[in-house]
């Protein structure tokens, strides 16, 4: 059987509820998270990048003597997720370690813990906080929290002072960013020249990414009473040959509130498709 990602849901006061299905979420009137309303939604490359790594999983995934059907689809599936499921660990690992360092600059301990791809990744996101982000005990890092009003959840992953300024919202993004030809020069960051051409990273800033960041900045506006805040997206690249490149992403306020709109659509079809209605308490 395919497996699918699970879906994450929090009490009234945003504390996550890990063990909870749908089933519970009703019964206990819980609230969806951000990513799990916006995976309503079919992301058509996505789920083409799927549909190729299960079909190079099949190609490529010998049959062995005498297994039955059943046994060869499971491997094959778990050969087509397993790019997935690494992308997905060295995410999980690379937030880890950003929350573990600006919460007590303690890293002392992150080499029996992480991979050397991913100790490598983030020390050069540490270069970059370094010199971008002031720790202080007023941030906010890795903070569950609730939209009472609107019955969403969703965690902040940081929040606090950015660039010298603050107020800053940021969400930290992994992606295995690929280099592109051109034939123009740019000078921008990252840029190599080759053989008459010269090639960049494109990072993917998806419409999503705005919407996720629209709907946490609705939670930091309910339970923190802020009237305005600048928001951020920040991909790290997990690229082995390009491993910890930084991109950076401020959405105007126009994207924010287009985010926030597009989000509220997620939010209302996922409680029409899922028969999950919100009682306001």
């Amino acid at each position: 059987m395919i497996t699918t990602q699970n879906s994450h849901y929090y009490d009234k006061d945003g504390n996550p509820k890990y063990d909870a299905d749908l089933r519970v979420a009703k019964k206990e009137n819980l609230l969806p998270s951000i990513t799990t309303v916006l995976r309503i939604i079919y992301k058509e490359g996505l789920e083409n990048w799927k549909m190729e790594k299960m079909i190079q999983s099949a190609i490529t995934t010998p049959r062995l003597k005498d297994e039955s059907d059943d046994t060869f689809i499971r491997r094959v599936v778990e050969g087509g997720q397993q790019e997935g499921s690494e992308a997905a660990d060295f995410g999980s690992a690379i937030h880890d370690m950003i929350e573990k360092y600006i919460v007590d600059l303690d890293i002392t301990k992150l080499r029996q813990d992480h991979s050397d791809k991913e100790i490598d990744a983030f020390f050069k996101v540490k270069e970059f906080i370094d010199k971008n982000i002031k720790i202080t005990p007023n941030n906010y890092v890795e903070k569950s929290l609730p939209s009472k009003h609107f019955g969403f959840a969703g965690r902040i992953d940081f929040f606090g002072t950015f660039f010298g300024q603050q107020d800053i919202l940021i969400d930290w993004k992994t992606q295995n960013v690929k280099m592109k030809e051109f034939k123009k020069r740019t000078n921008t960051d990252y840029e190599i020249e080759k053989n008459g051409t010269f090639l960049r990273p494109v990072p993917n800033f998806y419409d999503t990414f705005s919407w996720q960041l629209a709907a946490q900045t609705q939670l930091i506006f309910e339970n923190m009473e802020e009237s305005h805040i600048d928001v951020y997206s920040i991909i790290i690249n997990s690229n082995p040959d390009y491993l910890g490149q930084i991109f950076v992403k401020e959405y105007t306020n126009e994207e924010i509130a287009e985010g926030w709109i597009a989000f509220k659509h997620c939010l209302n079809l996922w409680r029409i498709v899922k028969n999950f209605p919100y009682e306001v308490k």
